[in-house]
């Protein structure tokens, strides 16, 4: 399976707190197929960090999503 480059979204959740989404490529432990799973990390209080400043963090975040080149297995029960 190729790699998936992203760049996520923010999200500036009602109690002033901006949040960043993406989209995890997981191999599933059972079927050894891909799946796709919804992350998402609190990036930072909308008060104090300006919407350039949570855009750059969660770019932060997606190199270490983006570098990865073999798929994580899913070993969740």
């Amino acid at each position: 399976m190729r790699r998936k480059l992203q760049s996520g979204w923010i999200q500036e959740t009602p109690g002033g707190i901006w949040r960043g989404h993406w989209w995890a490529y997981v191999l599933d432990a059972q079927t050894g197929i891909a799946a796709r799973h919804h992350r998402s990390r609190v990036l930072g209080d909308k008060h104090s960090m300006r919407k350039f400043e949570a855009e750059a963090e969660l770019a932060r975040l997606m190199t270490s999503v983006n570098g990865k080149t073999a798929l994580q297995r899913d070993d969740r029960v």
